[in-house]
């Protein structure tokens, strides 16, 4: 379900102190539910699906159209570091605070999480967990 801009904005995150140059496009509701003590435990989930498998004829579809589109254009290129629009940065990585760098160790990307030049994870806290593709 959608929910208003402000309902993220209102929270004191992470990724906000860390790209405060990037714009909130819109915020959703994922249909979970679980507790703080159950975070792990959704984020494993989470990192385990594949949506180049998904039920959905029309989500492979999409997935496979941006797949194959990304290898003819080189988007997926893990060797072309391409800068954060605006900036010379290529990773958010290097705007993390120094008490977060490798608390994102876990969970275990799953290889869904790798195509389309892969999902590197950013940092992890009690109640948030980032991951950034270039």
């Amino acid at each position: 379900m959608r929910l208003p801009n402000s309902s993220h904005e209102s929270h004191p995150w992470v990724i906000a102190r860390i790209a405060p140059d990037f714009r909130l496009l819109d915020v959703w509701a994922l249909p979970a539910q679980g507790s703080l003590e159950e975070f792990d435990s959704f984020l494993e989930l989470s990192a385990s699906i594949d949506p180049t498998d998904a039920k959905s004829r029309t989500s492979r579809l999409l997935f496979s159209v941006r797949l194959r589109v990304g290898s003819w254009l080189g988007w997926d290129d893990v060797t072309e570091e391409r800068p954060i629009p605006g900036c010379t940065e290529t990773t958010l990585r290097d705007r993390l605070p120094e008490e977060l760098w490798g608390s994102a160790e876990e969970p275990e990307l799953g290889d869904a999480l790798k195509v389309a030049g892969g999902f590197v994870p950013l940092y992890r806290t009690d109640q948030e967990w980032a991951a950034e593709i270039s």
